[in-house]
């Protein structure tokens, strides 16, 4: 089907779907540079316990931190800001 053909609603599936995939490989990213770098030796083949936790509790952080970012940008979306 061409872009001519595609109705509306195909169309903001498909920008959605490649913005999902966009800010799910930026959030990988920012994940490895954040936490894993920082957590991780990556000379060795296997992480540790110690690392492994480091890791985890650094991308629930980060998660946290994004949720809270996301519910500041919706609040002042939504006042108009």
């Amino acid at each position: 089907m061409s872009a001519g053909n595609m109705d509306v609603t195909e169309m903001m599936a498909r920008v959605e779907a490649q913005v999902k995939a966009q800010m799910g490989e930026v959030f990988r990213e920012q994940v490895t540079d954040k936490c894993f770098n920082v957590c991780a030796d990556v000379s060795r083949k296997q992480m540790s316990s110690r690392e492994t936790d480091c890791v985890e509790k650094c991308l629930f952080r980060f998660i946290d931190a994004m949720n809270v970012v996301t519910e500041a940008l919706a609040s002042r979306s939504n006042r108009g800001f």
